[in-house]
């Protein structure tokens, strides 16, 4: 599992590393990073679009053996920076997800400072850090 940062920001570059990682001939599952977004997007709804074209949705989960992966996008792009966030959805989605599973859980994916996002998000103001 690759958790993210897979081109540091040359998105042009993940038809190679596509090419590459099919080469290698194991399932090899994609986390999005904070340097795997487009940072042209004017908001988070799309900043995930190009990730999404090459590897598949920005969250989701699957089984290996007894264990049950879950793969989160907790980068949320605002515009102009990023913050650790997972929004609504993404929540929903989630405790449907882990109240079908049997399995043991593991989770995986990157980590943000949440505190400041979700402090900066209920209180509709921007954070006071930026990142990119």
């Amino acid at each position: 599992m690759a958790c993210g940062d897979l081109m540091y920001n040359h998105l042009e570059l993940f038809p190679e590393y596509e090419r590459a990682v099919k080469e290698m001939g194991v399932p090899f599952f994609q986390v999005i990073g904070n340097h795997d977004m487009d940072f042209t997007a004017a908001g988070d709804a799309h900043s995930g679009d190009t990730f999404s074209r090459h590897f598949g949705p920005r969250y989701y989960s699957f089984d290996r053996g007894a264990v049950h992966y879950v793969v989160l996008d907790d980068v949320f792009w605002h515009g102009s920076g990023y913050i650790g966030y997972l929004d609504d959805d993404q929540l929903t989605w989630l405790a449907g997800d882990l109240a079908r599973v049997e399995a043991m859980v593991e989770a995986c994916f990157r980590s943000e400072d949440y505190r400041e996002g979700q402090r900066a998000f209920a209180e509709k103001r921007p954070p006071s850090f930026t990142g990119r």
